[in-house]
């Protein structure tokens, strides 16, 4: 999949960079994700992500973030896009994520 070139997660275990993106946790992973899940600056639906990690596959769970992080930032450079020109594609890829165009 091209779309995966384009998603980069580097580091150790509390430096996450995603694409322009960087994030340092304090201490190890498990600290790291305590600090999160603490977090009032930690969306719930992030919280949820991160407690279904424990039942995942890590690579798929890798994988499925790396597609989830590419798709996303396509998503807002088009919506970003789509405002300046006065369109609205955020309209147009909530009827494509129900299941195509309406």
């Amino acid at each position: 999949m091209a779309i995966l070139s384009d998603a980069r997660v580097e580091g150790n275990p509390t430096t996450l960079n995603v694409s322009a993106v960087r994030l340092t946790l304090p201490g190890s992973l498990p600290a790291a994700i305590t600090a999160l899940m603490k977090s009032p600056c930690t969306s719930r639906w992030l919280q949820a992500a991160i407690r279904s990690l424990a039942e995942r596959d890590p690579l798929d769970a890798q994988r499925d973030a790396e597609v989830f992080c590419a798709v996303a930032q396509a998503y807002g450079e088009l919506c970003a896009s789509s405002l300046a020109a006065g369109t609205d594609a955020h309209r147009l890829i909530q009827s494509y994520s129900r299941g195509g165009a309406q």
